[in-house]
Parts: C-alpha cells; sequence; structure tokens
C-alpha cells in the first residue's frame, strides 16, 4: 500500500513556474495529458487529479468574484504512477 504525502513546493523551487502553467491549462506537469479532474475540496484548495497517471495535486485558485482565475500555489499529493496506485 503507497503512502500519500503532501510535498511542499516553495515558489523559487525551479520546478514552480512548470507546475503552476500545465496545471492553469489544465494540464498534467508529470504525463502532459489534458485529463484533469476535481477531486475533494475545502475552502480555497481543492485537488486535481490525472486521470491518466494518477498524480495529484492540491491547488488554490485566485478568485477574481466567483470565476477561478490563476493558481496561488500547488502542492504535490502523490507522484504519478499506475502501478503505485493499483495496490491501494
Amino acid at each position: 500500500m503507497t503512502e500519500l504525502s503532501i510535498e511542499d513546493i516553495p515558489s523559487y523551487h525551479p520546478e514552480y513556474p512548470r507546475l503552476i502553467s500545465a496545471l492553469n491549462v489544465g494540464k498534467c506537469p508529470d504525463c502532459e495529458n489534458l485529463s484533469m479532474t476535481i477531486g475533494p475540496r475545502g475552502g480555497l484548495s481543492r485537488n486535481l487529479i490525472c486521470a491518466n497517471c494518477l498524480a495529484r495535486f492540491n491547488v488554490a485558485p485566485w478568485y477574481d468574484g466567483r470565476i477561478p482565475q490563476n493558481l496561488l500555489f500547488v502542492q504535490r499529493i502523490v507522484r504519478g504512477n499506475r502501478r503505485d496506485h493499483a495496490q491501494t
């Protein structure tokens, strides 16, 4: 069984701009598939899950009124690998 963990990614990390820009257009940063689905949410945060590689991200969008705009932050919940998730 794979243990879930949160990986904080600070804004100065070299991967951060790539993650934010991919997720802003609904693309998985791991497999580049355009199959991100919305998972559980709470408050400002929501989870995005890739239907292809099962990568999971916790994100917080900036809202302009009621419309979500660009993401404020991203955390990686699980690295995408179907083999790891088949056992959970």
